[in-house]
């Protein structure tokens, strides 16, 4: 179930004038694998860690698609408590039922109103060489869906 997106050239081998064969030289987007995507559901509270574990064999940063669909109206904050580096994801003028959508990898976001309603910093998570918890912590209760791709080392 693992797979590359990868394009194959060929190169004709040409002896005294006609083909013997093809050199295949296959180029992938990524020195990792692709898993199929991965799918997390959570239900926040307001300023309650809520936390689940990333899975991938690439360490470093995953930037999901995101589904963010507050319990309430007001001001979202979504804070990644692991990801020091990075401040709050900060939704403004939020409305209780209607879902943003995020594209963290795109950097594309989606029913946040006015483009001034957001701060334009997307969460992430941390992926170390094990199974990695990250913690979600929001300032309003939501329901968050969570999509991203494994990556795998393989060899080919």
């Amino acid at each position: 179930n693992i797979y590359y997106n990868a394009y194959i050239t060929t190169t004709p081998v040409i002896i005294a004038g006609r083909t013997y064969g093809y050199k295949l030289t296959a180029t992938t987007d990524n020195k990792y694998a692709y898993d199929f995507e991965s799918e997390y559901e959570l239900d926040t509270e307001a300023n309650i860690e809520c936390s689940f574990i990333v899975s991938s064999d690439k360490t470093g940063y995953i930037y999901p698609q995101m589904e963010i669909t507050p319990y309430e109206s007001g001001n979202l904050s979504l804070e990644i408590k692991e990801d020091v580096n990075q401040s709050f994801s900060v939704f403004r003028n939020v409305v209780a039922g209607e879902t943003i959508k995020l594209d963290c990898e795109l950097g594309i976001a989606e029913n946040i109103g006015d483009t001034d309603n957001f701060n334009w910093i997307f969460p992430r998570f941390l992926q170390d060489y094990d199974d990695t918890f990250n913690t979600i912590i929001t300032t309003l209760p939501c329901h968050i869906k969570i999509n991203y791709v494994p990556r795998r080392k393989v060899v080919m």
